[in-house]
């Protein structure tokens, strides 16, 4: 069986047992979850058909994961068959998304290793000498309130402090350092090509762009996410200007640069590509006194608030996308 159709077959198990569960459960939290879940999944098997390999693996990536925690929320007792099975298919999801990330680089992804305390801790020798004071360790800055600026120089400390304090979050450790990681590599070349035509522009600037635009695809605008079959129809609408489609995903992407001036810039440090960053898809956030989940989603530096359409605010919404200065972290 071909490694797409193995990630489509999990997928649909999935939303299999989750059906099943739905009609069983009498727990309205759970119920809502579940079905949150089945909407979701039922989303990413129809963008299959459409998805490359890498692609395809960051999507069932996120799938393996949310999964996970509906599996945490199932009350136990007649239902645990269930909890059981969907542990079993939450296995084999993540074996084929690594398939799939494999296949497509021709090299295993690397996942931190798993302690075992009962075979890799060492036992302590019989009269433990006592140990010197460790040297003082220095914390990281404290992170500094949200400024509700558009200015770099008053943003400066607010992203270098971030950076500093930033960690990716255990529950999206494997997706970010595999999947997502694993996909930037792999597409560094393209990236180099678009990057090379502005002024010291780091290829994983056009990376991170691409993976928050377009999750990786390479048949969408680089500027908002539409298909380059067409100009671009939400905002920046009517892109790129000159031409007409369909567009190469290099001259759709040298273009959102050049709508952006980014082009033209030539400080590339990392609080500057943060700002960029952030510039590229708005400040709305810090209006709010929130860090942009555009930036920092699956990261401890947010937790909940999203803008669920444009102009409209759920506090209560929480982002399901890898934030870019998340996403660097864990490149860099």
């Amino acid at each position: 069986m071909a490694i797409a159709d193995e990630l489509r077959e999990s997928l649909e198990q999935a939303v299999g047992e989750l059906t099943d569960r739905g009609f069983q459960t009498t727990d309205p939290t759970e119920q809502q979850q579940i079905d949150q879940q089945i909407t979701l999944l039922n989303r990413k098997i129809q963008r299959l058909n459409q998805m490359q390999l890498l692609e395809a693996a960051v999507a069932v990536s996120d799938a393996a994961e949310d999964l996970t925690k509906v599996v945490q929320s199932a009350r136990t007792g007649p239902f645990d068959q269930y909890v059981e099975r969907m542990r079993k298919l939450i296995g084999t999801i993540k074996v084929t998304e690594e398939k799939a990330v494999n296949a497509e680089t021709g090299e295993p992804r690397h996942f931190p290793k798993t302690e075992n305390t009962e075979t890799d801790t060492p036992l302590p020798p019989p009269h433990p000498e006592p140990a010197s004071p460790p040297n003082p360790v220095q914390p990281p800055p404290a992170v500094p309130r949200v400024v509700t600026s558009t200015i770099f120089a008053n943003l400066k400390p607010e992203y270098d402090a971030a950076w500093e304090n930033c960690q990716v979050r255990d529950d999206k450790r494997g997706s970010v350092e595999g999947a997502f990681v694993t996909a930037l590599n792999a597409n560094q070349v393209k990236y180099q090509q678009v990057a090379a035509q502005c002024q010291g522009m780091p290829w994983y600037f056009i990376g991170v762009l691409h993976a928050m635009e377009t999750g990786f695809r390479f048949d969408r605008h680089l500027h908002n996410g539409d298909p380059l079959s067409a100009k671009t129809v939400r905002v920046p609408k009517g892109c790129p200007i000159s031409g007409n489609p369909p567009f190469s995903w290099e001259v759709s992407a040298k273009d959102a640069m050049e709508k952006m001036g980014y082009d033209r810039e030539t400080d590339w440090s990392l609080s500057h590509v943060l700002y960029l960053l952030e510039k590229y898809n708005g400040f709305g956030y810090r209006f709010k006194g929130l860090r942009t989940p555009y930036l920092w989603s699956y990261s401890n530096l947010y937790s909940t608030g999203r803008y669920v359409a444009d102009g409209v605010f759920d506090p209560n919404a929480v982002s399901k996308q890898c934030g870019a200065a998340t996403m660097l972290k864990a490149l860099l």
